[in-house]
This record gives structure tokens, C-alpha cells and sequence, in this order.
């Protein structure tokens, strides 16, 4: 009969699951391992990493008990980001252990956080019942949030039951990415940034326009805040994220519906490696720039409205002539004459985005890590 539970090695450095070891660098396992045997691993480890979130947030949340939050050991002593554990202690108070279900993973008891516990509790049986993914999940908690924002005119409340706080300059920085918008994704951006934009920019019911939504952070951001999403990509990560080729196929037919457009692009070859081939990271540097060249003159003419493009410098000190800055996207859109520039932000990469051996790289060969990040606020003419 095979062994479900986990148990410490001898050394007390080693986990043991049936004829399986589970060391810090890898997984040691005999040659007599059957298929089923395999299996039972695999279904284990399958739910580790949501498992490791809530102890986690439960281990934070006996310190705060005890001794008071010390975020500054945690850190150290787990090398996990301040806001990640925050995050983990923050779900792990607002959904106690009676009432997590064993059967649904972290991910869906951080999708219900927000809340009341009775509404909590019904989403998670509903989920328990009919077998929902995560994205399934989502989509439910979106209409339910959606529901509740109608009826609230007051955007600045709407964002703080959301937990984002407004930073009214032109420089705005965000920790990490809150997994309530978007999900893993290359290049991806914090949903707290798109949230921003709206604020600043449009008003509930308007119609936001993303040509290259990723994996829909734009979308999730606009339905928490009563805004309507249009989100496109060429190689579409989910259900609702239509199918459009920007570089082929030009702006989508309803471009002219929005009234304001989000636009994070490949930084040309940076994150290249993630990207589908149909990305235009894959382009030469003149097919890259003349492709934005034709966005900027093809946008419709009866498109009124605004279009916020967030773009990265892309630096290569062995190929400088490959280099492009953000003042040449800023050239392209109002050397068309369609666009003027309305406002510059700068929204630096997060440092916790760069792992400590690169940093330790540029360090020690007296190099600059490349951080800088502008959003562009275009007004079409």
C-alpha cells in the first residue's frame, strides 16, 4: 500500500514520501518505482506550492501572535519579498484553517479575499461543488465585484476596498505584481499600474482597448473598477481575451468603442525567449520601429481618446546599434500627427524583479542594471 504521508529523514534535512526523498536541490528516488507510485508524487507536489503560501501566511501569523510582526526576519530568514508575505499572512487572517477547503488550491481562496465570510463561503462551496478551475473562479468573483462597483460612484473607494493606494506624482513604484490581475506571464505588469491609468484617465463605463493583453491583467483590472475591457492578443492566453494579430492585422475593429487604450508592447528583444513567435520582439529593428510607426498613423480617426504606452529602454552595450530609447517611440507617435504627448510617468521595474546574482554581476563589473520604465500618455489630435 503506498504511504501518503511525508515524514523527516534521519538528518532532519530531507523529506521522505513513500520510497521517494525529497532533498533541497532535487528529488532522489530507487529504480523500482512503479507508475502509480510516480503518480501519488506527482498529485503531492502538485499542491506544495499553494500549501507552502499558507503555512507561510499561518507561520507569519503566530509571530504577529506572539511577538508582534517582524517582516524584516521573516525575510531573511525565508528569502521571499516583504510583499509576498504580506500577502500570505494577509489571506491566511482573512480566511482562517476551519474554514479553507482542502480540496481548492490557494489560488482560489485568494481569489474570494475581499469578501464578506459569508459570501466567501459560498463562492468556495459553489467551487468545491461544480469543480471550478481558478479561472472559473475569477470570472465569478468578477461578476460579483462588478455588481458591487456599479453601485458605488466613488472610484477612490472602490480602490481601497481594492487595497490600492493612489500615488498622485509622476513617478510610481509597485512592489510586485497582485495575482488578483494577470497571472504569470513574460514582461508581465503589475495590475496596480493599469489600475493607475484608469484612475487618472477615464471614468466608470468607458470602454479601455489593450491590442497586446497578455495574460489579461488589463481586463481584470477593468472589471474590479467598472470599467469595459477589450483585450486582444495574437496568441490568446484565455477564454476572453479575443484573437487579434496587431502586427498583421493592424488596430481591431472596435478600437473607435474605447475610450482610452493600454498598450504594454515587447520591450523589442527583451524577454524575447517567452514571447510566441508571432511577437514582434521577433522583428528586426526597422520592422520593429516601422510597426510602430504604422499604429501610431493608422489609428482611427474616429478614435477619441487617449493611449498610454509603457515602454522600456532597450540597451545592448555590444550591439549599440541595436539600441532603442523611449524617446524614440515618443518621435514616432507625434511625428505622425496624430498624437501629442500628454504626460510622461516613470515607472521603474521593481529591484525584486532582478535576481541577486545579476545584481551581484553588475556590481562587480561596474555596470548599471537596466530598471528605467516610462508611460507615455498620448491624446490623439
Amino acid at each position: 500500500m503506498m504511504s501518503n504521508e511525508i515524514a523527516l529523514s534521519s538528518n532532519r534535512n530531507d523529506l521522505l514520501f513513500g520510497k521517494f526523498k525529497l532533498r533541497a536541490t532535487g528529488l532522489e528516488s530507487p529504480n523500482d518505482v512503479s507508475q502509480d507510485e510516480w503518480k501519488n508524487l506527482g498529485g503531492m507536489l502538485s499542491n506544495v506550492d499553494g500549501a507552502v503560501h499558507w503555512w507561510i501566511g499561518d507561520w507569519m501569523r503566530l509571530h504577529a501572535d506572539a511577538w508582534g510582526e517582524m517582516y524584516d526576519d521573516a525575510v531573511a530568514i525565508t528569502g521571499l519579498d516583504k510583499q509576498t508575505l504580506k500577502n500570505d499572512k494577509s489571506l491566511c487572517d482573512n480566511i482562517q484553517l476551519s474554514r479553507r477547503r482542502d480540496n481548492l488550491s490557494f489560488a482560489h481562496h485568494l481569489e474570494v479575499q475581499g469578501f464578506e465570510e459569508e459570501e466567501q463561503d459560498d463562492l468556495l462551496d459553489k467551487a468545491t461543488k461544480n469543480g471550478w478551475t481558478r479561472s472559473q473562479m475569477r470570472a465569478e468573483c468578477q461578476k460579483r465585484r462588478m455588481k458591487r462597483i456599479v453601485d458605488q460612484d466613488d472610484d477612490l473607494k472602490v480602490l481601497d476596498s481594492l487595497g490600492v493606494k493612489i500615488q498622485p506624482y509622476d513617478v510610481w513604484n509597485f512592489a510586485t505584481c497582485d495575482d488578483r490581475f494577470g497571472s504569470d506571464y513574460p514582461g508581465r505588469v503589475p495590475g496596480q499600474l493599469v489600475l493607475h491609468c484608469l484612475f487618472f484617465w477615464t471614468q466608470k463605463g468607458d470602454v479601455v482597448l489593450d491590442p497586446m493583453v497578455g495574460s489579461g491583467t488589463t481586463i481584470d483590472a477593468c472589471i474590479a473598477f467598472g470599467r469595459i475591457p477589450l483585450g486582444y492578443d495574437a496568441a490568446p492566453s484565455r477564454d476572453d481575451v479575443l484573437a487579434h494579430d496587431f502586427l498583421r492585422q493592424g488596430w481591431p475593429e472596435k478600437t473607435a468603442e474605447a475610450r482610452f487604450i493600454f498598450w504594454d508592447p515587447p520591450y523589442y528583444k527583451k524577454v524575447d525567449a517567452g514571447y510566441s513567435d508571432a511577437s514582434i520582439s521577433r522583428l528586426t529593428k526597422k520592422d520593429y520601429l516601422d510597426f510602430f510607426q504604422m499604429a501610431a498613423s493608422s489609428i482611427p480617426n474616429d478614435f477619441h481618446g487617449r493611449l498610454a504606452l509603457l515602454v522600456s529602454d532597450y540597451n545592448d552595450d555590444e550591439k549599440p546599434d541595436e539600441n532603442i530609447w523611449y524617446w524614440n517611440y515618443a518621435n514616432i507617435f507625434t511625428g505622425s500627427g496624430k498624437w501629442s504627448i500628454e504626460r510622461r510617468i516613470q515607472v521603474p521595474l521593481t529591484t525584486q524583479s532582478v535576481h541577486p546574482d545579476i545584481v551581484n554581476k553588475f556590481r562587480t563589473s561596474r555596470k548599471l542594471a537596466r530598471l528605467n520604465r516610462d508611460l507615455v500618455i498620448f491624446k490623439h489630435e
